[in-house]
């Protein structure tokens, strides 16, 4: 029990005599950055039903007839925990319908999920021109090679195994 005491009071003492650090300022801005697109682009969404991140597992959908989810989550990015949880929230839209074939569950889109594609595709666009009106036309083939670069050297970041990993789903999409 005394020990634990001790621990504690450390803790206090080190939080007490240590700032917190403010994150790096690029890092700082690529989240904050991020954190606004996707909400700007959630906006027009909200009113649908949808979830952040959910109209590009739609949009991925729409691409294919039929797909594995286990497909549908490496295109996307995610993992496939995270597809199914966002699956399940959007079930009650009817937007898609999933299928077992043997041990593959195939997602494909439902007449009702073909009508919204419009809107969807729309609110994305949208969002799209609004970034592209802030950046000159000329410059913007610059700016993606900017993000194109932190996105390489945020891979050098990563270990080892998760580098291998995503190169592999790279190859693979």
């Amino acid at each position: 029990m005394p020990q634990d005491e001790e621990r504690r009071r450390r803790m206090l003492e080190r939080r007490r005599t240590h700032e917190p650090r403010p994150l790096p300022a690029t890092i700082d801005r690529l989240i904050r950055t991020a954190r606004l697109v996707r909400r700007a682009q959630c906006e027009d969404l909200w009113e649908l039903g949808t979830w952040p991140g959910q109209e590009a597992i739609l949009m991925e959908i729409w691409r294919h007839e039929a797909i594995t989810e286990s497909v549908l989550a490496r295109n996307v990015g995610i993992s496939l925990a995270t597809l199914t949880r966002s699956l399940r929230r959007m079930e009650p839209l009817y937007w898609f319908e999933r299928k077992k074939f043997g041990r593959q569950v195939y997602v494909s889109s439902t007449p009702r999920g073909r009508g919204v594609r419009n809107i969807v595709e729309a609110a994305v666009d949208h969002l799209e021109q609004q970034l592209n009106r802030a950046i000159p036309a000329e410059a913007l083939p610059e700016v993606h090679g900017h993000l194109d670069a932190f996105a390489g050297a945020a891979m050098k970041a990563l270990r080892a195994e998760e580098i291998s990993r995503i190169r592999n789903e790279l190859r693979h999409s």
